[in-house]
């Protein structure tokens, strides 16, 4: 440690400045918002979905190949900087990670979009065929009736399966025998399910308020 003093006349030394900012609201000093254009980052994870390891081989192939196109796409776009990493017996929950980096964060969620949109590559016929197998496979549940109606974009899923039935044990048949159509190995998930009791609402609101 020094000792040594300034010489005389030389005045104070200057200080150092505040190691924090002192008006970070910016109310006192009246700083303007700062809008310079600055790097948005995003780290999104990914999982290979288990049924897709049960797809015939050439459907694997089509969707391998379908997905590094749609990666290599991106990796070569001058908007957004994009660098792939494998976790595969790094962790057990995820398989891969996308560190994208861009100035505008539209950019990171237009590839979103596009691998997301990458899940419904089947065309119209496949999807129909899959259906048809599906309305095929329902037929000899008599006393099940079934509604399907489409959500995109307006819920998590895609789209809201309804079961109405007076006998719960051949709706639970139904849906066994569902999940061996193929179908089933593009469903990414099928929760939350509810059970419901028909019920007129006088009903409901007597058990609800204990009332008789």
């Amino acid at each position: 440690m020094s000792t040594e003093h300034p010489p005389e006349g030389a005045g104070p030394q200057p200080r150092r400045g505040p190691s924090v900012d002192l008006d970070p609201t910016g109310i006192v000093t009246g700083k303007a918002a700062d809008r310079q254009r600055r790097q948005f980052l995003n780290y999104s994870f990914y999982r290979l979905d288990p049924v897709f390891r049960r797809l015939p081989a050439d459907e694997r192939r089509a969707a391998a190949a379908g997905f590094i196109e749609l990666v290599q796409k991106w990796e070569s776009s001058d908007d957004l900087i994009l660098r792939t990493y494998s976790l595969v017996g790094l962790r057990a929950d995820v398989d891969f990670m996308l560190w994208r980096i861009a100035f505008d964060p539209v950019c990171i969620q237009s590839m979103e979009a596009a691998i997301r949109r990458s899940r419904h590559r089947l065309s119209p016929h496949a999807r129909q065929g899959m259906m048809d197998e599906h309305i095929a496979a329902s037929t000899p549940f008599k006393g099940v009736r079934l509604n399907t109606s489409n959500s995109y974009g307006i819920d998590d899923q895609d789209f809201v399966v309804a079961f109405d039935s007076d006998y719960p044990q051949e709706f639970v048949d139904l849906v066994g025998r569902l999940r061996y159509t193929e179908a089933s190995l593009y469903t990414q998930r099928d929760t939350p399910m509810f059970v419901c009791a028909k019920a007129p609402i006088d009903a409901i609101l007597a058990q609800l308020a204990n009332m008789e």
